[in-house]
């Protein structure tokens, strides 16, 4: 049985400073609330600003103001490591690509299902970016991370129950002009490695191209594995 009969893949927009929030505050009423609104909904979004990405252990704010004049989103880590309870965990530059991926599960859902739904999201980016040029040699993934060459420039994070599947990735194209930025991170896992931009490092990586090809492999493997 196809599990997606309907599931949008939306281009959006990512403005916190006009309440553009795409559908990350149905992820914060889910992680805060465990209460499912919305529909089904994978997000690429096109970003118009810096943006904080904080882990909190719980938060009652969505999105706040902060002290430097830039917005932050606080959606609750669903983890109990000390190391992440911090501000300015994660930036979501303005020359990213942020992906955020929001889907309800039903009792039809093997744990195989699950798996490949977890996957999908790193592996449609990763041969994104092959298909654009970028040389499988120079590409790593550490934990949840994609490395060129030892240099990172995008990150995922998961957090799921039986019920929803909720991610979120970030993939820098550019990041010098926002450099000044990125050193004010302060996460434990922030700095621990030089952070690039992949569209600097090789630039057939345009951000046209990539989410373009990213929606079309986003479509392939869904209609491939679940839809079939």
């Amino acid at each position: 049985m196809p599990k997606f009969n309907n599931l949008k893949i939306n281009r959006v927009t990512l403005q916190p400073s006009i309440g553009e929030h795409s559908i990350l505050h149905n992820q914060f009423i889910w992680r805060t609330e465990k209460r499912w609104v919305g529909e089904s909904e994978i997000a690429v979004a096109d970003i118009q600003e810096p943006i904080w990405w904080n882990r909190p252990y719980t938060s009652e704010v969505f999105c706040k103001l902060e002290d430097d004049g830039m917005y932050s989103y606080n959606l609750p880590l669903y983890s109990g490591q000390d190391s992440f309870k911090t501000k300015y965990n994660f930036l979501l530059n303005k020359h990213s690509v942020p992906i955020a991926i929001h889907i309800k599960l039903d009792d039809t859902w093997t744990e195989e299902d699950k798996q490949l739904l977890s996957g999908m999201c790193h592996k449609c980016v990763y041969e994104t970016l092959i298909d654009l040029g970028v040389s499988r040699e120079d590409l790593t993934t550490p934990r949840n991370d994609l490395l060129f060459q030892g240099r990172k420039f995008a990150g995922d994070e998961h957090a799921g129950s039986g019920e929803v599947y909720s991610e979120n990735m970030s993939i820098t194209l550019q990041a010098l002009p926002e450099q000044e930025i990125f050193q004010r991170l302060k996460g434990q896992y922030a700095l621990r490695r030089p952070i690039t931009g992949i569209s600097e490092e090789v630039p057939s990586v345009t951000k046209e191209a990539f989410i373009e090809r990213l929606i079309e492999r986003l479509n392939l493997f869904i209609e491939e594995h679940f839809n079939n």
